[in-house]
């Protein structure tokens, strides 16, 4: 689903004990997934300090997927949400959720002038599941081609008997 940078400043700012228990929290939560080369020093993503590896970012996308909350909000095409007493429809930002041969479970786009448009997601794919971790797209209709060689790959891949790694 759609991310909003605003409402992750906010869920830190009003996490208990604040911005700094919300970092000290997440510091926690880095080192138990085991993220060798991740880095946290603001909740929205958008600080140039802030980074993570693609072998992380599979790590979280694994780590995502044993919450049912996150499975059903990222991989839904969109949502109607009460705001304010007011109906908004949000959509998801990765457009192949939702989309015919896409069997997307958990999936997070991003974006800084730093780390490109990017994709991270899990999807069933050839009877297995596949994390994909694409990075460094100028553009995302890059990112989405990037995406559907690897399906190509995958479907090739599988009717021949080839490589599984």
């Amino acid at each position: 689903m759609s991310s909003d940078n605003h409402a992750a400043a906010a869920l830190a700012r009003t996490y208990p004990g604040g911005r700094d228990a919300f970092l000290a929290a997440t510091q926690r939560k880095i080192e138990a997934l085991k993220l060798e080369n991740t880095s946290l020093v603001e909740p929205t993503g958008l600080s140039p300090e802030n980074h993570a590896t693609a072998h992380d970012m599979a790590k979280i996308v694994k780590a995502a997927a044993d919450y049912p909350q996150i499975v059903q909000a990222t991989s839904q095409r969109s949502d109607v949400i009460k705001v304010n007493g007011r109906r908004r429809v949000f959509h998801n930002t990765n457009g192949l959720v939702g989309s015919a041969g896409w069997d997307i479970s958990v999936s997070k786009t991003g974006f800084t002038n730093e780390a490109g448009r990017c994709l991270t997601m899990q999807l069933q794919a050839a009877g297995r599941k596949i994390l994909v971790v694409l990075m460094g797209a100028v553009a995302g209709a890059e990112r989405t081609l990037d995406a559907h060689r690897i399906q190509r790959w995958l479907a090739t891949s599988a009717a021949i008997g080839g490589s599984r790694q």
